[in-house]
């Protein structure tokens, strides 16, 4: 999953920087928090999360850590602030153990094929489960697909309805049969 801020044109040269995190056992909390952090500032970014694959038991990655890139280095200084991040990998003396750009492309390109098949099959009344979000492992049915890959998804609880407005490759396709759904419903 690539996540831009800002102008990014030119950034396929530039070398990629590597965020160590402290825990992976959440790491789609680490996600948001690293989105929330980049849209405070004002210079752009382009942060690779290498995930190899997402399902009810969270998100696994195919290298060890996050990739980041920025014009300014000095800019990344108080990314230990974000939670779940423990900083840049760096050398002894503190400067960041940068990628060749070429790597790092070739591993953007390999989280995008592993996520162009994630949301695969969802469409105008599937069931499906949110994976990431405040409204997490919530499950309920697709009303809408938009063609910008947002979908309208209606979950049912015992006292009220909730409806969703979500990307389409947080959610996770449930192959669960109508009358079996009563669990995921809360009812």
């Amino acid at each position: 999953m690539l996540i831009t801020q800002g102008k990014v044109s030119g950034f396929t040269k530039l070398p990629w920087a590597q965020l160590e995190l402290a825990s992976d056992a959440r790491l789609e909390e680490i996600v948001l928090h690293l989105v929330r952090w980049i849209k405070k500032r004002p210079e752009a970014y382009r942060i690779l999360f290498p995930v190899s694959s997402r399902d009810l038991g969270g998100i696994e990655l195919f290298y060890p850590n996050i990739l980041i890139q920025t014009k300014d280095w000095s800019k990344l200084r108080d990314i230990r602030q974000v939670m779940g991040v423990q900083g840049l990998t760096t050398d002894g003396a503190g400067t960041p153990l940068l990628l060749e750009p070429e790597y790092g492309e070739s591993l953007v390109e390999q989280a995008e094929k592993v996520s162009a098949g994630w949301s695969y099959g969802i469409k105008k009344g599937s069931f499906v489960r949110v994976l990431l979000g405040e409204r997490r492992m919530l499950a309920g049915e697709c009303l809408s697909v938009s063609r910008d890959g947002i979908a309208e998804v209606r979950v049912s609880m015992t006292v009220r309805d909730l409806r969703l407005r979500i990307p389409v490759k947080a959610l996770l396709l449930l192959n669960v049969e109508k009358g079996k759904r009563k669990y995921y419903a809360g009812k």
